[in-house]
């Protein structure tokens, strides 16, 4: 009987001997485990982390994002899918700014521009111009619109190519232009319209048709005023 006691009282202290062998082995491995557990955590939600970031940025209108990641994994994909939205919502959001300055069929500045020019220069000396094709309207019922439209957009190359570099030359209506003059006194304005009239007195010419712009031009010299 105390032989077997003994006996097992050996065989217990082998297998603690053994289990005290093995739980350091295991303990590091649980704590390499737990380490690596860690950095994949970091390498999940940096990523996201950063995205996040982009999107707050692009929610407060900051559409300059860094360069997408170079990474060729899901984050990389939407890194790039971000960068690419932003860059989207930014040039939409300028053609929008320059639609609302500008004029649809000429391209020059609109009414609103003209106005915002006058306002800068309120106290100085200026004079205005303006420049209307009575019959443009009827031409285009004749022609066409499109012809009506190519018509327009030469005649504000000519007024661009015979106005002074320091004029703002707009489009204010649709079949008439006004140039602002800052700093310009009474001979220089009529000296302007007298060089457009020359200019817009010669026919537009496209497929054997002649377009007459037919103008009329009235000046206004003083302090500019809105």
């Amino acid at each position: 009987m105390l032989g077997e006691m003994e006996a097992l009282s050996n065989a217990i202290a082998r297998e603690e001997r053994i289990l005290l062998g093995i739980l350091p082995g295991v303990g590091i491995g649980l704590f390499g485990a737990i380490v690596a557990l860690v950095f994949a955590a970091r390498r999940v939600s940096r990523p996201i982390e950063d995205l996040a970031r982009q999107a707050d940025r692009v929610a407060a209108g900051d559409y300059d994002l860094p360069p997408p990641s170079p990474r060729r994994d899901e984050f990389g994909t939407l890194g790039k899918a971000m960068h690419d939205m932003a860059a989207a919502i930014s040039e939409r959001e300028e053609r929008i700014r320059y639609n609302a300055t500008h004029d649809p069929i000429t391209d020059l500045p609109n009414r609103r521009s003209l106005i915002a020019a006058i306002e800068d220069n309120a106290k100085g000396p200026a004079a205005m111009l303006a420049v209307i094709a009575p019959r443009w309207r009827e031409t285009t019922n004749t022609v066409g619109r499109d012809i009506g439209e190519r018509a327009m957009r030469a005649w504000a190359d000519r007024i661009k190519s015979r106005a002074p570099t320091d004029a703002v030359v707009a489009a204010i209506g649709e079949a008439s232009f006004g140039l602002f003059l800052p700093e310009a006194s009474e001979s220089e304005a009529l000296s302007v319209g007298r060089n457009l009239i020359a200019a817009l007195s010669v026919p537009y010419e496209e497929e054997g048709l002649a377009i007459d712009a037919g103008v009329a031009i009235g000046v206004e010299i003083g302090r500019a005023h809105v």
